[in-house]
């Protein structure tokens, strides 16, 4: 984060009201997460990628609790909870089963977690697996919801199959479709704005600097204009000076010679 702010710092020194700036690993425009904040402070409101962020306290010997890490603590977790998704440490485990809210969940300790079954557990029946998809009530059910529930309801059939015949089905096929152009037209849009960004850099910077010409050529010519008057006040009292001497002169013989 560091490294990132010295280069944000770095890349909108050279001008006066930046609205962005360059990526230095892809090179993409990135605007001002706020214009009301410092430069200095930009990296620290920018949106955070939760996978690589995960990465940075995750490894294969060292996971931290994802609760302590919220709160800018480093506690290595021994145990993970199955219905949060989460690591926790064993400070945190313990308050998670004291919370009325959390009290029902699934804990583990992590070097268990291979030993588990990754099926979805059933919202009814927390034991057991979701197997099955009831078309009757349209929702996901286990083997005793099947047995004790939806046993009178006329559709029920397993969760792939129901997957396969969604994925083959027009709407979905249209849905598809759909999330593509709307994903083209973003990205075209993103383009766009992009560019337009870019150009707005681009002219701020030129309009910066032809007011800065401008400045300097002022500055210049009345340099040029004062130096040209007081050339021309010490001319004209030099003048005076001279015809000022000769009238006394001409004075001074006038009054010998009378």
């Amino acid at each position: 984060m560091i490294a990132l702010s010295t280069h944000i710092v770095s890349s909108c020194q050279s001008k006066e009201d930046p609205i962005g700036f360059q990526c230095p690993k892809c090179r993409e425009f990135v605007p001002a997460p706020s214009f009301s904040l410092n430069v200095k402070n930009w990296s620290k409101h920018l949106p955070i990628n939760k996978l690589q962020e995960d990465n940075l306290y995750k490894t294969e010997t060292v996971t931290f609790c994802e609760a302590c890490v919220r709160e800018n603590e480093m506690e290595e977790a021994d145990n993970y909870c199955l219905s949060c998704c989460e690591a926790l440490c064993d400070i945190c485990s313990k308050c998670h089963r004291k919370n009325l809210m959390s009290r029902d969940h699934k804990i583990r300790r992590l070097n268990e977690l291979s030993k588990i079954s990754t099926e979805t557990p059933c919202t009814k029946h927390k034991d057991q697996p979701i197997q099955m998809f009831c078309n009757d009530y349209e929702e996901l059910c286990c083997a005793m919801c099947c047995k004790n529930i939806h046993r009178i309801c006329e559709s029920v059939e397993p969760i792939e199959q129901k997957a396969e015949k969604i994925k083959s089905s027009a709407s979905v096929g249209m849905l598809l479709h759909g999330i593509k152009e709307f994903d083209r037209k973003l990205y075209e849009a993103k383009q766009n704005q992009e560019k337009t960004i870019t150009k707005l850099e681009d002219d701020t910077d030129a309009l910066t600097g032809e007011v800065q010409s401008l400045k300097e050529k002022l500055i210049q010519n009345l340099e040029k204009l004062e130096k040209e008057y007081i050339d021309q006040i010490f001319r004209q009292r030099e003048t005076c000076k001279q015809k000022l001497t000769k009238n006394m002169l001409y004075t001074q013989l006038m009054t010998e010679f009378f």
